[in-house]
């Protein structure tokens, strides 16, 4: 009743649900103890229980830092569901250990992706007048913030990139604000960079555009989630940074890749030793993932 009183003052009445039978939550960001949504997330499962609706719960990440409150609220909801998932096994262990009765991993939707045409691929990077192989894919980091300590740690990696891939442009992919804040910030600060790395946010190139690449690209740095799977399915190397949780290791354990995420804060010989041994990676390293055909609601 108390939970039933909470959600009322958020808009959300007894009868929100009434209209369905079935309901899919996916989680994404929100089942993290930084989020302000996760409360509201438990609230709107319990609801749907409470009025005997079938739920299934699809997550990406769920990193909870050893809160008790949380992870008891989450589990005794999680329990009640119909079907529970996540993407990755740091997340299905720490749930299986916090007592959840069942879950199942299901990897990220985009390795069910249609892989795209070599002539697609082609003929994007004609369009940025690029060469195959020839240049650097980057992405920011849900870990960074639009502060001076984020600036350096951003600044500090573009360094690193065109110290270790001289004359190799960098294509930074930014689909993000704080993203395109924080690349702006340092190319106002030192403009000799801006020779050296392009921009190509989400209003200009289509999902599929960034796809192809980062598919042609040497290599992808970067601590974005869904680009870093992008990088894997095209077997294009690449050196994965932290994120705000530890999904960025989560999807590396769940590919069986053998570089982990990097700190933001390292230095440039751990960064280039940890580029040599991308770089070095086996073909093999690269395995087929994909999406088990399943009806979550049984």
């Amino acid at each position: 009743i108390e939970i039933l009183y909470f959600l009322k003052k958020m808009n959300i009445n007894e009868g929100f649900f009434d209209e369905f039978t079935h309901i899919c939550f996916n989680g994404e960001g929100a089942v993290h103890y930084k989020s302000g949504h996760l409360i509201r997330f438990l609230g709107l499962l319990y609801l749907a229980k409470y009025k005997n609706k079938k739920v299934a719960s699809i997550n990406q990440t769920v990193d909870l830092n050893n809160n008790i409150f949380l992870t008891k609220a989450l589990v005794q909801i999680y329990n009640s569901c119909d079907f529970v998932s996540v993407r990755e096994p740091i997340s299905y262990e720490l749930l299986k250990n916090c007592g959840l009765n069942s879950c199942k991993i299901i990897p990220d939707a985009v390795y069910g992706l249609p892989i795209l045409k070599d002539d697609f691929i082609s003929e994007t990077v004609k369009k940025y007048n690029l060469e195959y192989k020839n240049y650097i894919t980057m992405t920011g980091s849900s870990f960074l913030d639009r502060n001076n300590k984020s600036i350096k740690f951003f600044k500090n990696i573009i360094e690193f990139i065109l110290q270790e891939f001289k004359n190799k442009k960098i294509i930074f992919l930014s689909n993000a604000k704080t993203d395109f804040y924080l690349i702006n910030k340092i190319l106002t600060q030192q403009p000799n960079l801006k020779e050296m790395i392009e921009i190509i946010d989400s209003h200009q190139a289509t999902f599929s555009e960034a796809m192809a690449l980062i598919a042609s690209s040497k290599i992808l740095v970067g601590g974005r989630q869904h680009p870093n799977i992008f990088a894997f399915i095209y077997k294009t190397p690449y050196l994965p940074l932290e994120g705000n949780t530890f999904k960025n290791l989560g999807v590396a354990k769940l590919q069986d890749y053998p570089i982990e995420p990097l700190s933001w804060s390292t230095d440039y010989n751990n960064f280039r030793s940890k580029i040599e041994e991308v770089l070095e990676l086996d073909p093999q390293a690269f395995k087929n993932l994909s999406i088990e055909k399943f009806n979550i609601f049984g």
